[in-house]
């Protein structure tokens, strides 16, 4: 059996003995004042403030193509809690480096970073804690789940 408890019950006096207290409007407004969290209500923190150090969050990306480069990278490239390890690129990686054009292949960008040709490798990776799956939409799902 589901417990059953009375929202009008737990709300404030002014509420509960109003006539509007039943009214969908007033119930949602006073359930968003009380549970809606703004970023001004957090408490301040700053990492400097704090004697501890976390080693960045090894970050693996699904994709090398215009998704990762214009959406992803940016954001996680100057965040100095990340560190990118990894990427899944089906592209076989080009033998001469030397005359490869910037922005084509992982391994000319992030040469120190692993390049993974299947799902199945890059998932295996222990190394990687954190996965943005930056392929095309309908493969998102399938990606995800495994």
């Amino acid at each position: 059996m589901i417990p059953h408890f009375s929202l009008k019950a737990q709300l404030p006096q002014q509420l509960r003995n109003s006539s509007t207290a039943t009214s969908s409007n007033v119930l949602l407004s006073y359930l968003l004042k009380q549970f809606t969290i703004l970023p001004s209500d957090l408490p301040s923190f700053s990492a400097s403030s704090h004697n501890y150090t976390m080693a960045p969050i090894k970050v693996g990306l699904m994709g090398y193509g215009g998704s990762t480069k214009i959406f992803h990278l940016p954001y996680i490239l100057p965040n100095p809690d990340l560190d990118v390890v990894a990427f899944l690129q089906r592209a076989e990686a080009p033998q001469d480096k030397t005359g490869v054009e910037a922005g084509k292949h992982c391994t000319i960008d992030f040469p120190k970073a692993k390049h993974y040709r299947t799902a199945k490798d890059f998932l295996a990776d222990d190394d990687i804690e954190l996965v943005s799956v930056c392929t095309s939409s309908a493969t998102h799902f399938e990606l995800g789940v495994s």
